[in-house]
């Protein structure tokens, strides 16, 4: 490329000082820089530079030094824009490849399989030759430890490679995938290509797969051993975590004419079962739709697990989603901090409904202030007498009202438009605060102070600022 660089002055002509041109000077500089880097990360930079001579310069300093991590970067060199560099990729790779570690090789798969949809060149007759080289160089344990390794892409090339090449039994890449990978497409891969192989899965496969970590693969799994009547599996998939793999046991109970619901209730009458055990049959008790099984659900409502409780209630709502109000006001009773997101559900989303004095009792903790304020802002009197009680228990006063509620500014407009007067619960909470000079805790502004005055006159409320 010394016409091109010349053309655009970035030699020296005859007689001139390689300095006299700006151009050049900068890029002797970034040449200088890139000669000065040891690590693959350092290189990066000038690899990717969008300068195709410094480009250039930095895959051939590469291909010389061959640094840890350098296979993965020349091979996306090879779908470079500017040709001369894609050649100068290929040379590097010649030179670094016989001496490259296996992690290395491994590592450059992905962008080696990613080559094969470019469309620059024609890669395949390439990748087809690094294939090759990886499982000539590469051992056994050190393709098994990249295709369980933490980088998930290269274990999927790793599997597409040994796959590919019939480097091992579909029957043992099934068995060091599954169950010990939790990535799902990877035991996905595994499960389809031992399907397809002429062996096929037996009984040790499928228990293994439904083993695994990906719940997919499970569900599959089972499928095919009720299939082949290897039911002794449904009664474990009864109690699964995932309710995918639970639903396909219910079917197939249900199927045969059992009664799941009753299977359940007897489940929980079982001694020392585990709190993960009683959540799974409550919850399925509750998608049965069978009213009569909330005399086996409510007695857990009691439970000293706070998740057990949650479950409980959750399913009484789904087999009588009439007395939400009733559930709410249990839910709100209770103290973990776990059932408040319930709560919050209950009201948003079903409509339940609760009064604000229990509201009120119940959302005494600091930890529940937030909830507490957002009660109370569906009314501006509930909103008056919160903030008058919590500046007159709380111990910092003024500093645990809410920022938006400083001095009843936002709150005069807001009770003008509503026009309500207090109810006889509001004005009987009402009174005695502003008797013990509940106003004057909030500091009200001379300007405010007269239209405060008037809305609580319009309400009937006596005025003690």
């Amino acid at each position: 490329m010394n016409i091109l660089w010349r053309i655009f002055g970035l030699l020296p002509r005859a007689g001139e000082h390689a300095d006299s041109s700006p151009c050049t000077a900068w890029l002797e500089g970034e040449l200088a820089a890139l000669h000065r880097t040891t690590h693959i990360e350092q290189l990066q930079p000038y690899l990717a530079h969008r300068d195709g001579y410094i480009r250039q310069a930095a895959v051939e300093y590469c291909g010389r030094q061959a640094p840890t991590g350098a296979v993965a970067r020349l091979v996306e060199r090879l779908n470079d824009w500017v040709p001369q560099v894609r050649a100068a990729a290929r040379r590097a790779l010649e030179a670094v490849l016989p001496q490259a570690a296996v992690a290395d090789l491994c590592n450059a798969l992905p962008a080696a399989y990613a080559l094969l949809h470019a469309r620059r060149d024609t890669h395949a007759g390439w990748v087809a030759a690094f294939e090759r080289t990886v499982i000539d160089q590469a051992d056994t344990p050190s393709l098994v430890e990249a295709l369980l390794g933490h980088d998930i892409q290269v274990g999927r090339a790793v599997f597409r490679l040994l796959a590919g090449a019939h480097a091992m039994a579909p029957q043992a890449l099934f068995a060091i995938v599954v169950p010990a990978s939790s990535d799902i497409v990877l035991t996905r891969l595994a499960f389809d290509h031992l399907e397809r192989s002429e062996e096929g899965y037996g009984e040790s496969e499928l228990v293994r797969a439904f083993a695994s970590k990906s719940t997919p693969i499970r569900v599959r799994a089972l499928r095919v051993l009720i299939a082949r009547g290897m039911t002794r599996y449904v009664e474990d998939a009864l109690f699964a975590r995932q309710s995918s793999l639970r639903a396909v046991a219910i079917a197939h109970l249900a199927s045969q004419g059992q009664d799941v619901a009753a299977f359940y209730r007897e489940a929980l009458t079982v001694p020392d079962a585990s709190p993960a055990r009683i959540g799974i049959c409550l919850a399925e008790l509750g998608a049965s739709r069978q009213p009569a099984c909330l005399d086996s659900i409510k007695p857990f409502l009691r439970h000293p697990v706070a998740r057990v409780r949650s479950r409980a209630a959750q399913a009484w709502l789904r087999l009588a989603p009439a007395e939400k109000d009733e559930i709410a006001l249990r839910v709100l009773a209770d103290p973990a901090p776990e059932l408040r997101a319930l709560l919050l559900q209950l009201v948003r989303r079903h409509g339940a409904y609760l009064p604000f004095e229990a509201v009120r009792t119940q959302l005494q903790a600091p930890a529940d202030r937030a909830l507490l304020w957002w009660f109370a802002g569906m009314n501006h009197w509930d909103a008056l007498g919160t903030a008058m009680w919590l500046a007159e228990h709380a111990p910092d006063g003024d500093a645990a009202l809410p920022t938006w509620y400083p001095d009843l500014a936002d709150w005069v407009p807001w009770a003008r438009m509503a026009r309500r007067k207090p109810t006889d619960t509001q004005r009987s909470f009402l009174l005695p605060l502003i008797e013990h000079g509940g106003l004057r805790r909030l500091r009200l502004s001379d300007e405010v102070r007269a239209s405060v005055a008037e809305v609580f006159a319009h309400a009937g409320l006596p005025f003690q600022a």
